[in-house]
């Protein structure tokens, strides 16, 4: 069963388009809102592999993203107990 994710950009539906080039049929997913698509291609099941293999992509952002604001967090973290032991320690 082929089903298509929404369009990344618009969230709107996406459908397949079938364009014949040179006596030769090939493919694309395209959005039916903003007309974003993938490139044309022979192979019908690559081009549902194409539009939807940001499955992985958005996993990697989100890990990306955690680590980020991890980061800032340690950074934070860090800036305060060095402010703490400064001012304990009676260099002001």
């Amino acid at each position: 069963m082929e089903i298509l994710r929404k369009c990344p950009c618009c969230q709107s539906e996406a459908e397949f388009v079938d364009v014949p080039v040179s006596g030769s049929l090939l493919w694309q997913v395209t959005c039916r809102r903003c007309g974003l698509s993938t490139e044309l291609d022979d192979d019908r099941m690559l081009c549902l592999k194409q539009w939807n293999r940001r499955e992985r992509e958005d996993h990697l952002k989100m890990v990306l993203l955690s680590l980020t604001i991890g980061s800032a967090f340690l950074a934070v973290i860090g800036f305060v107990i060095g402010m703490l032991l400064g001012l304990n320690s009676g260099f002001s």
